[in-house]
């Protein structure tokens, strides 16, 4: 996906899923060979384990969207890997659909709304809970973790209150 740039994680104070209101949450900075900044982002429901989000954006440095989603207004998602727990429809292709699914942003997708430039998503069978999510999006995003960080990742996914 973001070949031939690698992400990698940059400093990062702590990669735990810390309190954000009714979720806990990592934002990792990352970045590529080239000079982009990507932010990687960990999200998951304090009490609903099925709900939550691993986000790979690129900062820019310009607002795309003119709102803040992730973090800061200049993030444009890349990717965004999501849990069971609601409904998603694809309106250009129409249907609805309830699994674990993957969001990509398209160019089909900016042009009818360029705020929601990763709304298409498709089911997956990939993975079942945000460790597997994680996991996932590393592999499919080509990211470089060290697996000391990729386990306390993993670890903080695995402990969310169920």
């Amino acid at each position: 996906m973001l070949e031939p740039e690698v992400p990698v994680l940059g400093e990062c104070p702590s990669p735990r899923l810390l309190p954000k209101g009714s979720h806990r949450q990592a934002t990792l900075p990352m970045q590529g060979a080239d000079g982009n900044r990507f932010a990687f982002v960990i999200r998951s429901h304090l009490r609903e384990p099925r709900n939550f989000s691993v986000i790979v954006a690129v900062r820019t440095s310009h607002s795309a969207r003119g709102r803040a989603d992730i973090a800061t207004p200049e993030a444009f998602r890349l990717c965004r890997y999501n849990g069971n727990s609601h409904a998603h429809a694809n309106p250009i292709e129409g249907g609805t659909f309830r699994d674990f699914h993957i969001h990509r942003a398209t160019e089909r997708y900016q042009r009818i709304d360029r705020r929601r430039e990763d709304g298409f998503a498709a089911p997956t069978k990939r993975f079942h809970d945000l460790g597997g999510a994680v996991r996932c999006v590393v592999e499919d995003a080509n990211i470089r973790l060290p697996v000391a960080v990729l386990n306390i990742m993993e670890a903080g996914a695995d402990d969310a209150p169920r």
